[in-house]
């Protein structure tokens, strides 16, 4: 198949329509989540600070907190994204394990996943 370059100064069209890049992208986060996350990341630091282990303890831990662990997910009740009694300490490893399939059975087991707020 034989391929032609456009020509300089030629408008670039989608659909149809030409593209206007004079728009603005949207943004990736709203300003509520924006400072939600800001807030996770104090969080996160200070109860690094206080205790740099994990706690969740999974078969594949590395045993250094890396962040926050979320028993009920922020999906689920996003109302308990910043409340201490709805996260734990957790490596990246036990994280990402949790989220598996054979990790989501052991971790409901523990305590340490739940599937709805109580």
């Amino acid at each position: 198949m034989k391929r032609t370059q456009m020509k300089r100064g030629s408008k670039q069209f989608t659909h149809g329509k030409p593209i206007d890049s004079k728009r603005k992208p949207l943004p990736h986060k709203s300003v509520k989540t924006a400072r939600r996350d800001e807030e996770l990341q104090r969080m996160t630091a200070l109860m690094m600070l206080d205790d740099p282990t994990c706690h969740v303890r999974s078969p594949h831990c590395t045993g250094y907190m890396s962040c926050l662990h979320h028993v009920t997910a922020r999906s689920v009740a996003p109302q308990r994204v910043l409340d201490p009694d709805n996260v734990v300490r957790s490596c990246s490893s036990c994280n990402n394990w949790i989220e598996t399939a054979d990790g989501s059975e052991w971790a409901e087991a523990c305590g340490m996943k739940r599937r709805s707020e109580r």
